[in-house]
């Protein structure tokens, strides 16, 4: 939503395709540091192009991607970890760790 309203405001269209990052193989960076940049943009615009405002702090859990393919497992993982990474070194968000997340959905009866 706040995408579309400082498309509004800015000289530059909206284009539905833009609802993704796309990494770009340079030479002098390894795939490790591309994907770190991906995930850092990533966590960052979770904040800034929220439809409402995320308090500095804001209790975070990630929960781990699901595949459809057990041969897509392995990705899934790593991306769950790039993505906690990101979150942990953004200091934004305060992150649940994951047995804590099962112990509250316990405790909730979720």
């Amino acid at each position: 939503m706040p995408k579309k309203e400082l498309a509004h405001v800015s000289a530059l269209s909206l284009n539905a395709a833009e609802d993704y990052f796309r990494a770009v193989s340079l030479n002098s960076e390894k795939k490790e540091q591309t994907l770190q940049k991906l995930f850092k943009q990533t966590v960052r615009q979770l904040q800034d192009y929220a439809s409402f405002e995320i308090q500095k702090k804001a209790t975070l859990s990630i929960l781990p991607i699901s595949v459809e393919h057990q041969s897509q497992k392995n990705n899934a993982e790593y991306f769950t970890e790039q993505l906690t990474l990101a979150v942990r070194r953004q200091n934004i968000f305060c992150l649940i760790e994951r047995r804590d997340l099962q112990y509250i959905t316990r405790e909730i009866g979720l």
